[in-house]
């Protein structure tokens, strides 16, 4: 059975799942107000935009805090060296990993995907070409000053300079993409 739903053809599948982890499923959609089918199809969606991909990148979880104490012992310049790095010898490969070509709508697809992942609550807004972040990751203001960096190194890359604010646990960024 085929049906079109938001321009995705979808298919009608069955699997075999265990009896306890249709049971979290339940309770996960459940709890976010959502059926397990838009669930599921979540989880699928993730899986193939992220986490196949992750690990063949060097992508690696880590805890947050750990994350900020690495980021609180290094000054301005330390991670301002690391952003520019990470973008010019190890994003733009992402990039390409996960969206198969090198422009900057697929950069910010791919920025979106980890702010995704990594569980930041953020809000995307589009009007017309101009598009606003906000982005709340409570992980510092190291954090904030090296996204900062990352995102200006990102946009550099096209010729773009986007307006990018941040405090101690927030960033927020607007650019035009036409």
């Amino acid at each position: 059975m085929n049906t079109i739903s938001n321009n995705d053809a979808k298919e009608h599948v069955s699997f075999r799942i265990e009896k306890n982890h249709l049971k979290q499923l339940n309770s996960e959609a459940k709890q976010n107000n959502t059926s397990l089918n838009t669930l599921v199809n979540q989880i699928i969606r993730q899986y193939l935009e992220w986490y196949s991909i992750s690990s063949k990148i060097g992508v690696i979880p880590v805890y947050k805090r750990t994350l900020s104490m690495i980021l609180e012992k290094l000054d301005m310049s330390d991670l301002t060296e690391i952003a520019r790095t990470v973008v010019n010898k190890h994003f733009e490969n992402a990039i390409l990993m996960f969206k198969g070509e090198f422009t900057l709508r697929a950069g910010i697809e791919t920025y979106e995907s980890w702010i995704k992942v990594a569980g930041f609550p953020y809000k995307h807004e589009i009007d017309g070409y101009q598009h606003s972040f906000i982005i709340q990751h409570d992980v510092g203001n190291s954090f904030s000053i090296y996204q900062k960096e990352f995102l200006e190194n990102l946009f550099h890359l096209f010729k773009m300079k986007p307006e990018i604010n941040i405090s101690d646990n927030h960033i927020s960024f607007k650019f035009n993409l036409n």
